[in-house]
């Protein structure tokens, strides 16, 4: 059963599930599941958007790094919990948003956030890109900045 929270959290849980009678019987892998995520959801004018998914309870719920917008796929970042931010051209009205989900026991958590492309660019605040360090000093004098081109027609 999935429930979703007024911030928009995305709660998917297997209340009725035994686990403890599953992992008994068959081991650990009895808990681990794979499934989609379905949504609609509407935009007012045709724009470019930027879309997120993010897992909110830190387990990988999105170990298979897909979601799809329409028939647009997203990649995703299997080395953190979180999708880096992805432009996407939509037209005004309805469009479907399709997640490959998986995760272990008996619940997992993942929120999506949109917003509206306002510049070309996006300097991606909080990324966690890190300098280079050699022998406990910065390998480098400058510092990193990661840049998201958000003009789809100049990809």
């Amino acid at each position: 059963k999935a429930n979703i929270t007024s911030n928009g959290e995305v709660n998917i849980g297997f209340s009725n599930a035994n686990w403890d009678l599953l992992t008994n019987g068959v081991g650990p892998s009895a808990v681990l599941w794979q499934g989609w995520a379905l949504g609609d959801f509407q935009v007012d004018s045709n724009d470019t958007y930027l879309v997120q998914c993010v897992d909110t309870d830190y387990t990988q719920t999105f170990t298979q790094s897909m979601i799809w917008i329409d028939d647009y796929l997203l990649n995703g970042n299997t080395v953190t919990y979180t999708f880096p931010w992805y432009p996407v051209v939509l037209s005004s009205g309805t469009h479907t948003l399709r997640i490959k989900v998986s995760g272990g026991g008996n619940s997992e958590n993942f929120a999506c956030r949109f917003a509206e492309a306002k510049n070309p660019y996006m300097i991606l605040e909080g990324d966690d890109t890190y300098p280079d360090m050699v022998d406990g000093k910065i390998a480098s004098p400058y510092i990193s900045l990661v840049v998201l081109n958000t003009d789809t027609s100049n990809f």
